[in-house]
């Protein structure tokens, strides 16, 4: 395995300059942007998520072809549902912040919420409509940025991808999926959190929590497994709410340290996604935690922008950190433990950063397991500095060997379509429970 190339992500041309690739993907995101729903179905009230936008942004930073990205498009737009048209007279309603309040939570308003955030933006200007709607502390932005993490933190993937490739009509979905999602009791127990929090002086690093949350029997004995109920009032809010408020809150990113722990949670939900394995089993992504890892880079390149203030990027890192232990905590606390990746030997490649992307490039899932490989690449790339930091728990060959291990799991031949515990995918669900392992391959003698 190749252990010294280093993969450079690309970003899109500058201006006046042309790509074919980007060319491709700016197309293809203002179709799905124009004709799509951010969400194609309801399962048991879970909604399902469209992720034609962040498949292509991902496809090209890797260095993919136009042919490609078109095809793996094509490949998932024909599950998606049609936005409609938005209701002019409802937009203007919900202008008022009453009206707004009442219309949160609605899967069934996403156009027209849609609309509104287009219009603000038209008339304040994008950073300034964004500064007033995501971190202003107002009303408004209490309502939009408590919703960020919800949906399994989908909306704040959906505005980060806006804000790295500065495409304001997809910070637009972002925010719009933010005042739909329906799982409201996630932003909820996040506020809850977030006043523990204050004046809290025993703050500890993400990587302590987590330790501090696996070594607590009391929890992880509370803990079951729900695929439709986790987390809300009949899933982990239901058994354990006070004792993730507890191991939450001692999560808080101060506005001194905003580059370092940034690059943290990049390490550290990479440790997530690669410790979260089974001695003894092939290795395998959950695909609950995965979500915490694909959104690392978005975050990080959040807190880039320097017309976002300090606060406000010192409390979404704050957020970001505190949902990584909830959704943890709700995987079952499974033993993190990097020696199952850092063993594993390739037996369907060379291995490697350029095998890993490869078979990201080709893999016909939705999208998750490329943005695996992005994360890591950048996770690797900012914890560089901080490499002897014992928060940083994920070393530098350890990012290429996590991205090999689980690019193995991967099936060319599984099916192109969406993701579900349904459907035939590489994934896990509940890491830190044994059901979740008893289908996943024993690993022979010598393979890892």
């Amino acid at each position: 395995m190749n252990l010294t190339f280093q993969p450079i992500l690309r970003q899109p041309p500058p201006p006046g300059a042309t790509n074919p690739a980007w060319d491709v993907v700016q197309e293809l995101l203002q179709l799905n942007h124009d004709k799509f729903d951010v969400y194609f179905q309801s399962v048991h009230q879970v909604l399902m998520h469209n992720h034609l936008a962040h498949h292509a942004l991902t496809l090209y930073s890797l260095g993919a072809t136009a042919e490609t990205i078109r095809s793996h498009f094509k490949g998932h737009e024909g599950y998606q549902k049609d936005k409609g048209a938005e209701d002019v007279f409802f937009v203007h309603t919900i202008s008022n912040l009453g009206a707004f309040k009442r219309a949160l939570g609605n899967p069934d308003q996403y156009h027209n919420f849609l609309e509104l955030f287009r219009l603000r933006f038209k008339w304040d200007g994008y950073t300034d409509a964004l500064n007033r709607l995501l971190f202003s502390g107002d009303e408004w932005s209490t309502e939009i940025f408590s919703r960020m993490v919800t949906g399994y933190i989908h909306p704040l993937i959906q505005t980060g991808f806006g804000l790295e490739f500065d495409l304001p009509f997809l910070v637009c979905e972002g925010l719009a999926m933010a005042c739909t999602q329906n799982d409201e009791e996630v932003a909820t127990a996040m506020l809850e959190i977030e006043e523990r929090a204050s004046g809290r002086e025993d703050r500890l690093n993400l990587v302590e929590i987590l330790d501090a949350c696996a070594a607590d029997k009391k929890l992880v004995d509370s803990l079951h497994q729900d695929m439709f109920h986790v987390i809300d009032s009949e899933g982990l809010l239901g058994t354990s709410k006070v004792d993730v408020i507890e191991h939450a809150s001692r999560f808080t990113v101060l506005e001194s340290e905003i580059q370092l722990k940034s690059a943290e949670l990049c390490n550290s939900t990479s440790y997530l996604m690669a410790g979260a394995q089974r001695l003894g089993k092939e290795p395998r992504a959950d695909f609950f935690l995965l979500h915490t890892t694909n959104c690392s880079i978005l975050v990080d390149s959040i807190v880039q922008k320097d017309w976002i203030g300090r606060q406000g990027k010192a409390r979404l890192l704050s957020w970001f950190g505190r949902y990584s232990i909830m959704l943890y905590i709700a995987m079952g606390c499974p033993k993190l433990d990097l020696s199952v990746v850092r063993t594993y030997k390739p037996r369907k490649g060379p291995g490697g950063w350029a095998d890993a992307i490869e078979r990201g490039l080709n893999y016909k899932d939705d999208g998750h397991g490329c943005k695996i490989i992005r994360a890591l690449i950048h996770a690797q790339d900012v914890s560089r500095p901080y490499e002897n930091r014992p928060e940083f728990r994920v070393k530098q060959d350890d990012f290429v060997k996590a991205a090999t291990a689980v690019a193995e799991s991967w099936s060319l031949e599984d099916p192109v379509g969406r993701a579900g515990h349904d459907r035939k995918e590489a994934w896990i669900r509940f890491a830190g429970f044994d059901r979740a392992w008893d289908d996943v391959p024993s690993l022979e003698p010598g393979e890892g």
